[in-house]
Order: C-alpha cells, then sequence, then structure tokens
C-alpha cells in the first residue's frame, strides 16, 4: 500500500489537532458557564462604616462572594443600584477587580453613596429606616479568557440617621414673660440606627397656622450609632403668635460632621 504524502498526513494530523482543541475550547466554556452558575453574591454590608458630606451619605462596606464552580476567578469586579420603594434611583456603587479561587468565599470591598437629598421620597430616609430593592451586577473572567455577567437582586438595609424624629410641642404657657413673649415646651426625641455617630446642631422653627415662624432654636445633638437622643427645652416667642401655634408646622436643619440636611416637616396638632 503506498505511503500517503507528507502533506495529506499533516494535513490530517492538524485536523484532528483542530477536532481536539475544539472540543477543549467546548469544555472549557460548558465549565466556566457552569462556575458562572455557582457564583453567590450577598446583600451589600456596612462594615466600613459610613461618612456624610452635604445631603450625600457614603457607606464603606462590602459583598461576600462565593465562587462555587470549578474555575478559579482571576477577576471580579461589582457595582450596585439602590432604588427608592418607587423605583427612583437613589445610590450607586462599585468595587475594585478581585480574584476568587475555586470555592473561596471573599468579601469585595465597596462604597455605597446615597443621596437623601434629592427628593421628598429620598428625604424621608433621614427619619425611616427601610429595606431598599438593590442590584448588584458582577462581571467575572476566569483564566483571563471568558468573561460573563451575573446579576443578583437583593434588599439593601438602611438605616435612618432620625429614625422616628418627634418635636412635641407642649402646652404654651399663657402667662405672659416681662417682655411680653410667652413660653413653650418643646422636647425632641429619635434614634440614629445610621452607620455613622452623629455630632452636631439641630435647629427647629415652629411657625403658626397661618405660617407665620414664632421661634426658632439650635440644640446641640450628640448621638452615637444605635443610640435614642431626648431632650426638652423651653422656647419663647410673642404671645401673638405663639398662642395659635395649633395647626402649625415644625422644620427642622441639622449640620454636623459635614452632613447638613433639612429633616421633613412634623404638623403641630
Amino acid at each position: 500500500m503506498a505511503r500517503r504524502p507528507p502533506l495529506y498526513r499533516l494535513a490530517r494530523i492538524l485536523r484532528l489537532l483542530g477536532v481536539v482543541a475544539f472540543v477543549l475550547i467546548l469544555v472549557y466554556v460548558g465549565t466556566a458557564a457552569y462556575s458562572a452558575s455557582r457564583i453567590g453574591i450577598g446583600s451589600v454590608d456596612q462594615s466600613g462604616g459610613a461618612t456624610a458630606t452635604g445631603t450625600t451619605v457614603t457607606v464603606g462596606g462590602g459583598i461576600f462572594v462565593h465562587n462555587g464552580g470549578y474555575l478559579a476567578i482571576s477577576s471580579i469586579s461589582l457595582s450596585a443600584l439602590v432604588r427608592l420603594p418607587s423605583g427612583a434611583l437613589l445610590g450607586s456603587a462599585s468595587s475594585p477587580s478581585v480574584a476568587i479561587p475555586p470555592g473561596a468565599n471573599t468579601s469585595v470591598p465597596l462604597r455605597l453613596s446615597i443621596n437623601v437629598g434629592g427628593s421628598a421620597e429620598a428625604q424621608s430616609l433621614l427619619t425611616h429606616s427601610a429595606r431598599l430593592p438593590t442590584a448588584t451586577f458582577a462581571n467575572v473572567t476566569f483564566a483571563g479568557i471568558a468573561t460573563v455577567s451575573v446579576q443578583s437582586d437583593d434588599n439593601y438595609s438602611w438605616g435612618a440617621p432620625f429614625q422616628s424624629l418627634n418635636v412635641t410641642v407642649g402646652p404654651v404657657n399663657t402667662t405672659p414673660l416681662p417682655n411680653g413673649s410667652v413660653s413653650a415646651t418643646v422636647r425632641i426625641s429619635f434614634q440614629n440606627q445610621a452607620a455613622f455617630d452623629e455630632a452636631g446642631t439641630l435647629t427647629f422653627s415652629l411657625a403658626g397656622s397661618t405660617g407665620s415662624v414664632c421661634a426658632t432654636e439650635a440644640v446641640a445633638v450628640v448621638a452615637p450609632q444605635g443610640t435614642l437622643f431626648d431632650r426638652t427645652v423651653e422656647i419663647d416667642g410673642p404671645s401673638s403668635c405663639m398662642l395659635s401655634l395649633s395647626g402649625g408646622t415644625v422644620t427642622s436643619t441639622y449640620a454636623g460632621g459635614g452632613f447638613a440636611v433639612t429633616l421633613p416637616p412634623e404638623g403641630i396638632p
């Protein structure tokens, strides 16, 4: 039997090698797809505390990522979008790129920025803690070759810095002071459920039913994370205005540590 020409044998070997390479690529792609399906993404935590500038709160923390596949993740970067219950975008976060070995559980660092002054709905988060819809996106690269995207939907646990704020105006003392004004007792209470301490000044104004401001007072606030603030003060104002506070409004602002916000108004019974 005649021996095949060298070029024929070479072409056959190359075809076989091509088939083997194609099969290996299919196996690798399948393994990468399986490994991508085994990636677990946790929720955003607040382990790094938070800072506030203006109306923006920046939370430092991370997201735990579990690589349950067979391949090492050579690069993974995360981004997260936090929304208000209405669906409006509240804040966003991003992470650096990290590597994760197979079977490992790694916390990927993340910095989340939330603007609590962007709307009335966002402003309500100053006084009400909430569970906010969060979508986390992961761009994953295996061995520097296969790249896939993974999405995880969860909720972000937001702690209000002035949870259940209540500026309660007590009975007005109808006995005039020597200068003709009258006084009222005002109690300020809230719980700091935020991821940062508060040390600043809360300024509130009492407006009567006609909208005219009767009196304004500034109160020093020192409320470490997780503590209750409760203080009662006396405030004076013109008798003609103070005696018509019922049906009026309390407006408050807070400034301290770079944080400067207007709090939701409260009605006066």
